[in-house]
């Protein structure tokens, strides 16, 4: 289901997808790419962060500690994709053009 927003003053639309977004879900972890691509630059930067720190911390982790601090941060980030993927729509609507 989608909605059309219309702007009055300068009569552009933008047609928003309502609910789960699967994109959001299956892509945001990739440099936060269809973030950037929606304007929400802010979530666009953190999932680019987060991505960074998701990659290279694979490097650092040579002990017990080190492994369950790892599998906490994939666990935060899956959160964290499920929250944009449920939010994400949602906020593309609430962002100006």
């Amino acid at each position: 289901m989608s909605v059309i927003l219309r702007n009055k003053t300068t009569g552009e639309t933008k047609t928003v997808k309502v609910g789960f977004s699967w994109i959001l879900f299956f892509f945001a972890g990739f440099f936060g790419i269809p973030l950037f691509m929606r304007r929400l630059y802010v979530w666009g930067s953190v999932f680019l962060v987060y991505w960074l720190i998701y990659a290279f911390g694979a490097h650092f982790v040579d002990n017990y500690d080190a492994a369950w601090a790892y599998i906490d941060v994939n666990l935060l980030f899956l959160g964290l994709q499920i929250w944009i993927a449920i939010k994400g729509n949602e906020m593309t609507a609430k962002n100006p053009p």
